[in-house]
């Protein structure tokens, strides 16, 4: 069985196997094409989004349109990674003070009961 397809915009930034029509094998119920990525070399370009869909039957009836279209995202590698600083998590002021004192506290407990 022949299935159109509206086939993605031409880029250089992908290639593709796709072409429509598609033929579904006799038993079977898919039938695939390939979009592959092309090294991209243009720094700041953005991303580029390949965008696959099923196309209406030339004969009337032949199958029925269905389903959202299929988007591949070709990410912009060339971005440099931003890092964000992360903060370390603190007790603050009276957090440390009150830390502090439970551990002197726990210290002079335990060096009396070995002098007993």
């Amino acid at each position: 069985m022949s299935v159109n397809l509206n086939l993605p915009a031409t880029s250089p930034r992908y290639s593709t196997t796709c072409a429509s029509p598609i033929t579904v094998a006799a038993n079977s119920t898919s039938a695939s094409c390939t979009i592959t990525a092309t090294a991209n070399t243009t720094p700041g370009d953005g991303n580029v989004t390949a965008q696959l869909s099923i196309a209406a039957p030339t004969l009337a009836d032949a199958y029925t349109v269905a389903g959202s279209p299929a988007q591949v995202v070709i990410k912009d590698d060339d971005t440099p990674a931003v890092a964000v600083a992360t903060p370390v998590p603190s007790l603050g002021m009276f957090g440390l003070i009150g830390l502090s004192s439970l551990f002197a506290i726990f210290g002079i407990s335990r060096s009396r009961k070995r002098s007993a």
